[in-house]
């Protein structure tokens, strides 16, 4: 009868536990699952901000905002962006509560030292208010493969009804308890948390009138120490059993002792330790990560969910890791991870990787320093070693890959330390990229500054010429402008007449041969080509974008449809050059335009600038809000080694080499620059003759529109410019009144009878061109006010005091333009 009593006994204690190790099995795999969802989850956002275009802050809050309340499995309850320095960009959260400790944790990097973790949020008598367990993946720049910040999502353990549900849906229990640390977080069924708090002290099986208390401990690898546990109620009467048992045992002793033993027995291994034993067999797989384990089929309902459930995290777990693979096999960048000894122990070679002959079966095993083919370039490998020894996170150091034949690859690599959860250092993982592209352009224009300055060195003699070619040129220009002017008198007596033309002969074979003198003084090797330079500049604009910087906005007014044969890296260089010496004029903050167009340069035009011959041309124009250029300087801006910047900030070859590019095209380059306003720069480039290019219909010399005696009021600090303009406007039938500022304009306004005002937009006195335009407007409303300027019309944009609706002349101008400007004026120009 005793022997009875205890094997009844025996298998209801056999049973509890295999209940027990059942039911931790299930709270293992529901809270595995539930961090899995948010695992990949978080992965597959980061990725979506990777490759985010935009990369304001409020298009990515706005990313993760929309994701955040619209996922499909409502399983993440906490979601933070941080930068590189561990500070909150911003966070999304389902509590209402603002979780202080939670936010200064995370500035540690103690807690993102791992992908998993937690954080415990306490109240004021330092009792637990709720855990966090969080996932963290740092957020890559797909365009340069750099970390650009950290990525954090989570569950709540307070009130989680979700999880405790499936806890208790899971187990076929009727009463489920999350606690934590003694503290009951969450609870779904009858019970009341009191009773749950005054039973978390008890043996981990219990039996109750209610049922069997199971208590687990799920997530040793993120909470070792057993501050997480679930509490399980489920409903079945054990001592029934035995007491059925025992009374059959009293009836039928004797006879049955034997029979119910083995029975017993039978029961035992048939229905609970053979499934529990295929169950462990199978889990064992799954650890090992067979491709197609066996699904145990069992008899007990309750072990075949169990194998389902394990099966079904399986399939999602190969599927996630496939999902994986094929990121792996087609972003550039390669992911590894190292030991504790720095030797790699993972790596996925990208496409731009495996170009370069690197395979991860030649690294596993090894430490950098032992790859005979890799070389650093940032610092000594000393150092390297010791930075590694430190625990430090790194970014963006670069190694030179040697190839076959001498070639030079190189890589750019950013990792960071892994801790396990005692806080041991793992090893490291991170991301390298190739950058052989980004150094070999760097490589490149170093090569090309280094041409010049040594063609510069061996060429005294071109750079003599060269410069007395450009001071030749400044007194061409003035002769040729007063032989124009000489020209154009009606009494001129035929030899004098003859005498000045053959003059003009002699200036223009003089430009010629000075044109050829500066072309001779850059002798860098061009190769041009046929190309669109809106395209040129469309294909640069974000390597011009990254020399501005966040604080220089850039706009571009692309406009151009005619081809030019142009050198296009040297074209590149141009821009890249004009682009930084704005910014640096800007001081990295402010506007800046490019502007590219078509243009006719007619024959009077190009009189004023000897070395530009008439005829079509694609302008290309780069216009900064920066300080300018004085007038001192503005003369010796493109001279080689000349530079206003700080020593050592600047090599004086920039616009050199802009200016010998843009003569040995058979272009100009033109400078116009304000104190205060900005400079502008023009690049002109002859236009390309071929018979794919469309035939563009060449419009005729202009024809001045002559003027009826009006009275002109000019308004030019220029004393040189002012007497010209004074000629020009007498010359094609205007009265003329100079001003050199914007008092004695005002002054004249008074006493003398003033058709029309063409005033200067930059002026001396601290009154502007926009002042008098807008005082004209105001309190002499029938007079024309026409504003001319050495700016083009976008940079003068950035004005924001400039009314929008008026016209500007632009500096320099013909008498064509001049006549067509004042005879459009008098329709109300600029009103």
């Amino acid at each position: 009868m005793a022997v009875t009593f205890y094997g009844a006994n025996l298998v209801v204690d056999q049973g509890a536990k295999q209940l027990e190790q059942k039911t931790g099995v299930i709270s293992e795999l529901v809270f595995k699952k539930e961090l899995d969802i948010i695992e990949e989850w978080t992965e597959l956002l980061s990725e979506d901000a990777a490759y985010l275009k935009a990369r304001n802050v409020d298009e990515l809050q706005d990313l993760f905002q929309r994701a955040f309340l619209t996922q499909h499995e409502h399983k993440v309850d906490y979601l933070a962006v941080l930068d590189n320095n561990n500070e909150f960009v911003f966070n999304i959260s389902t509590e209402l509560e603002e979780y202080e400790e939670i936010a200064r944790a995370f500035r540690s990097n103690r807690y993102l030292a791992q992908t998993w973790n937690w954080l415990i949020e306490v109240d004021q008598n330092k009792a637990v208010e709720n855990v966090l367990v969080f996932f963290n993946t740092p957020i890559m720049d797909a365009n340069t493969g750099r970390v650009a910040g950290t990525l954090i999502s989570g569950m709540f353990l307070r009130d989680n009804l979700s999880l405790v549900s499936e806890l208790a849906t899971q187990s076929e229990a009727n009463t489920v308890a999350i606690i934590f640390d003694g503290t009951v977080l969450s609870t779904v069924g009858d019970w009341p948390r009191t009773r749950f708090q005054e039973l978390f002290d008890v043996d981990a099986t219990r039996d109750f009138q209610d049922g069997l208390m199971i208590q687990s401990k799920p997530l040793m690898n993120i909470f070792p120490d057993g501050q997480l546990q679930t509490l399980t109620l489920l409903q079945q009467d054990p001592s029934r059993n035995l007491k059925e048992l025992y009374l059959f045992a009293g009836v039928a002793a004797v006879l049955l002792i034997v029979g119910l033993s083995l029975l017993a027995n039978f029961v035992i291994r048939r229905q609970i330790l053979s499934p529990l034993n295929s169950l462990t067999s199978y889990a064992g797989a799954l650890i090992q990560r067979d491709e197609n384990p066996e699904v145990p089929i069992s008899n007990v309902k309750e072990f075949n969910e169990v194998s389902q459930t394990m099966a079904g995290i399986l399939t999602d777990l190969q599927e996630s890791e496939r999902r994986i693979e094929d990121f792996l096999s087609v972003i550039s960048d390669s992911i590894w991870e190292t030991d504790s000894e720095h030797r790699y122990r993972l790596m996925s070679t990208g496409p731009n990787l495996k170009k370069l002959g690197i395979h991860p079966e030649d690294l596993i095993g090894k430490k950098r320093q032992e790859v005979g083919v890799l070389q650093i370039v940032d610092m000594s490998w000393e150092e390297y070693e010791e930075l590694l020894n430190k625990h430090e996170l790194f970014r963006n150091l670069r190694f030179k890959w040697i190839l076959g034949d001498d070639e030079e690859s190189f890589i750019s690599t950013s990792g960071k330390p892994l801790f396990d959860a005692d806080g041991n250092f793992a090893g490291y993982r991170g991301v390298s990229s190739d950058i052989t592209s980004e150094v070999q352009a760097e490589q490149k224009t170093k090569h090309i500054e280094e041409q010049l300055r040594q063609s510069q060195k061996l060429e005294v003699v071109g750079q003599l010429t060269g410069g007395i070619a450009h001071d030749f040129n400044n007194l061409l220009s003035i002769v040729m402008g007063n032989l124009e002017l000489a020209l154009e008198q009606k009494d001129l007596s035929p030899p004098m007449k003859q005498y000045l033309q053959d003059a003009m002969v002699g200036v223009e074979k003089g430009a010629n041969l000075t044109h050829q003198l500066l072309a001779y003084s850059r002798q860098q090797k061009l190769a041009p080509k046929r190309l669109l330079s809106k395209e040129v500049i469309e294909g640069v604009k974000p390597l011009l974008e990254r020399a501005l910087g966040e604080g220089v906005e850039m706009s571009l007014y692309l406009e151009d449809t005619w081809f030019i044969m142009a050198d296009p890296t040297e074209l590149e260089n141009a821009l890249l050059n004009l682009v930084v010496n704005a910014r640096d004029a800007m001081n990295g903050v402010g506007k800046l335009s490019i502007e590219s167009f078509n243009i006719q340069v007619e024959e009077k035009e190009a009189q004023e600038k000897p070395d530009v011959k008439p005829g079509e041309y694609v302008c290309i124009i780069v216009s900064d809000t920066g300080a300018g250029i004085s007038e001192e300087n503005l003369s010796r801006i493109t001279e080689p080694f000349f530079t206003t910047k700080e020593v050592g900030k600047g090599s004086g070859l920039g616009l050199s080499m802009v200016f010998g590019f843009a003569k040995q095209s058979g272009g100009h380059l033109d400078i116009y620059s304000e104190l205060g306003k900005g400079t502008s720069v023009k690049l002109l480039l002859p236009r390309a003759s071929s018979s794919e290019d469309p035939i563009h219909e060449k419009r005729g010399r202009g024809i001045i529109k002559a003027g009826a005696g009006q009275t002109v009021l000019v308004i030019e600090d220029n004393d040189k410019l002012r007497e010209l303009i004074e000629q020009q406007l007498i010359s094609i039938g205007y009265h003329a009144v100079a001003s050199a500022n914007a008092t004695e304009a005002f002054a004249k306004l008074k006493t003398e009878a003033i058709d029309i005002v063409l005033s200067d937009v930059v002026l001396p006195g601290g009154i502007s061109g926009i002042e008098i335009y807008k005082a004209v407007k105001e309190n002499y409303p029938d007079i024309k006010i026409l504003l001319m300027s050495g700016f083009t019309g976008k940079a003068l944009e950035f004005d924001e005091s400039l009314p929008s609706h008026v016209t500007i002349l632009m500096k320099p101008f013909t008498k064509v333009k001049l006549s067509e400007a004042l005879a459009d004026n008098q329709t109300d120009y600029g009103s």
